[in-house]
């Protein structure tokens, strides 16, 4: 039992790593983050060998229509992370929309997500 509890600190870890490593590089990319958030599993602890790290991307300006370009701005900070990491890119004015929608991405990133640095 306690090394599956060690395992699973261990990756833990390794996810908060990559979420910070992808935040830095990110950053160095898009110079209009307000905010970058770790969320989903890995935030909220329930995370299992599948899960990928879900990351918000708040950013203060235009993006791209469409969700794919917006991935494409990040796509050499998933690929340098070597991570399942799974962006979701929104401008403030969206976030703040969807917020108050009460999405449930957003509703999850608000109540339990890890701000990176």
């Amino acid at each position: 039992m306690e090394k599956a509890i060690e395992r699973r600190m261990k990756r833990a870890e390794w996810a908060l790593n990559k979420a910070k490593e992808f935040s830095e590089c990110v950053k160095k990319i898009l110079s209009s983050i307000t905010s970058v958030i770790l969320f989903g599993s890995y935030a909220r602890g329930d995370f299992n060998e599948w899960s990928d790290i879900d990351i918000l991307i708040v950013v203060d300006g235009e993006l791209p229509k469409r969700p794919i370009e917006r991935i494409d701005i990040v796509l050499p900070c998933i690929v340098a992370t070597e991570a399942p990491i799974e962006p979701l890119i929104l401008s403030r004015e969206e976030f703040e929309k969807l917020k108050k929608k009460r999405n449930p991405a957003i509703v999850d990133a608000i109540n339990s997500g890890i701000p990176l640095p």
